[in-house]
């Protein structure tokens, strides 16, 4: 994403300048966006699955896994400077807990922009590995509503998207099937257009385990961050959780064991919480 700050700029023609130059600028940075790694399915797994536990009358088995999500804060310049070195530690410290017998089994990730994000994750010792939205991937499902009023260029909000969305899911088991899908673009905020946000699926086969488990990663309009209005940016987060949860019912299945993670930008908004909390049942809510 890029940040656009025009509080400096001046009157009449000298900010309409200024604004024809940035929005140059972005225009120019959209020609080196990283692109997304190629998918890789249904490769053998890198481990076992933990031990399962038969219940003492013998009806009940179950397993346990570990999903880590993480929001890698992967942005390239001008929105981030220097990033590339933080990288580097998240890199090596997963591949330290890969030696030590210790590394989670999924890894969702959100904001995996730059080439150096790209790379961190990409670079990691998992077999399979899915992406997604892109850049340019168009939306599929229907639409659960728009947002009100035009389009507020200088906010980020250029009709167009200069990055996809960033996500990424990491399995040390095998992925057999996947989707993605944008929320599109009437249906975000401010500076969070300038990137295809979504949502990303994938179902992975654990060995041993009967079945297999569904995965949903995203990650939502942002508040403040976004620099718009409240009021905006609380509409384009309303309309993206309805997206979700369309998303899940679509793809996904009441009677397989799910995890749902991502970046969902609701700290200190009960607003929020509560409406995604209705269109998430039956999620068992494991974190506020």
């Amino acid at each position: 994403m890029i940040f656009f700050d025009d509080r400096h700029s001046s009157p009449s023609s000298s900010k309409s300048s200024r604004w024809g130059w940035l929005l140059a600028a972005t225009l120019g940075v959209l020609t080196g966006c990283a692109s997304l790694p190629a998918p890789v399915l249904n490769q053998s797994s890198v481990k076992t699955a933990k031990p399962i536990t038969v219940s003492a009358d013998g009806t009940r088995a179950s397993t346990t896994f570990d999903v880590l999500t993480f929001n890698i804060e992967g942005l390239g310049w001008p929105a981030r400077r220097a990033r590339a070195p933080s990288l580097r530690k998240i890199n090596t410290a997963l591949r330290g807990m890969a030696l030590r017998g210790k590394a989670p089994d999924v890894i969702m990730v959100q904001e995996m922009f730059s080439h150096a994000a790209i790379s961190t994750i990409s670079d990691l010792a998992y077999p399979n590995m899915v992406s997604g939205p892109s850049r340019t991937q168009r939306k599929e499902l229907e639409g659960a509503g728009r947002m009100l009023g035009s389009y507020k260029p200088k906010k980020g909000e250029l009709g167009v998207h200069i990055a996809g969305s960033g996500l990424a899911i990491l399995s040390a088991f095998p992925i057999i099937e996947t989707r993605s899908e944008p929320f599109g673009r009437r249906r975000c905020a401010g500076l969070d257009c300038l990137s295809n946000k979504g949502m990303l699926f994938a179902r992975i086969a654990i060995p041993g385990v009967p079945g297999t488990i569904n995965l949903f990663n995203t990650h939502l309009n942002s508040q403040g961050a976004s620099r718009v209005s409240p009021q905006r940016y609380t509409r384009a987060h309303h309309l993206q959780v309805e997206e979700l949860g369309t998303f899940i019912s679509t793809v996904g299945s009441q009677v397989i064991p799910t995890v749902l993670g991502g970046d969902f930008n609701m700290k200190g908004s009960a607003i929020r919480f509560e409406r995604f909390r209705n269109v998430t049942e039956p999620f068992e809510i494991v974190h506020e």
